[in-house]
C-alpha cells in the first residue's frame, strides 16, 4: 500500500493499539483514509508488482493467532463501525458465517489441526465477548494463553 504524503501531514496514523504481529491494521487505517477523504482518495491499480515474503519462523502459534485475529476483528467493529442496528446485524452474521465455515470445515475435513483450529476460534470468540470492555478500550494483547 501507499498513500500520499499529505494524509500524514494531516494527521493521520496507524493505531497504535494495533501493536506487534497485527490482523488489518492496514485495513483500518485505510478504511479511516476513505472516510475522512473519500472514494478519491483509495486507488487500487491491478498493475502493481508485489512480493510478499511472509515468514513463518515470525508467526505466532495458532492459537495465538486465532486470538490475535478475533480481537482484531472486535476492535475495527467497534471502532469504526458500530453506529447503528444495521452495522450491528452485519457484525453478528459475520460471526455467525465464520463458526458456520469454521465447522464445516471440521465436519468436511475431520482432522486434528481443523478439530484445535475450531476450538481455538470458539475460545477466541468466547473471551472477546466476555473481555469487550477492553477490546473497546483498546487493551488488544492483555490475554494470556
Amino acid at each position: 500500500m501507499c498513500y500520499r504524503k499529505e494524509i500524514f501531514d494531516d494527521g493521520m496514523k496507524f493505531d497504535e493499539n494495533l501493536l506487534g504481529y497485527t490482523i488489518a491494521e492496514d485495513i483500518d487505517f485505510s478504511y479511516r483514509v476513505y472516510k475522512k477523504y473519500g472514494p478519491q482518495s483509495i486507488i487500487i491499480t491491478p498493475f502493481a508488482k508485489i512480493a510478499h515474503r511472509a515468514s513463518p519462523v515470525e508467526r505466532y502459534p495458532a492459537k495465538k493467532m486465532s486470538y490475535v485475529n478475533q480481537i482484531d476483528h472486535f476492535y475495527f467493529y467497534f471502532k469504526n463501525l458500530n453506529r447503528n442496528l444495521k452495522e450491528k446485524l452485519i457484525f453478528a452474521w459475520s460471526l455467525f458465517g465464520i463458526t458456520i465455515l469454521r465447522l464445516g470445515n471440521l465436519i468436511l475435513k475431520p482432522n486434528k489441526i481443523n478439530f484445535l483450529k475450531f476450538i481455538y476460534y470458539i475460545e477466541s470468540l468466547s473471551y472477546c465477548i466476555l473481555n469487550i470492555k477492553k477490546i473497546k478500550n483498546g487493551k488488544l494483547r492483555d490475554f494470556i494463553i
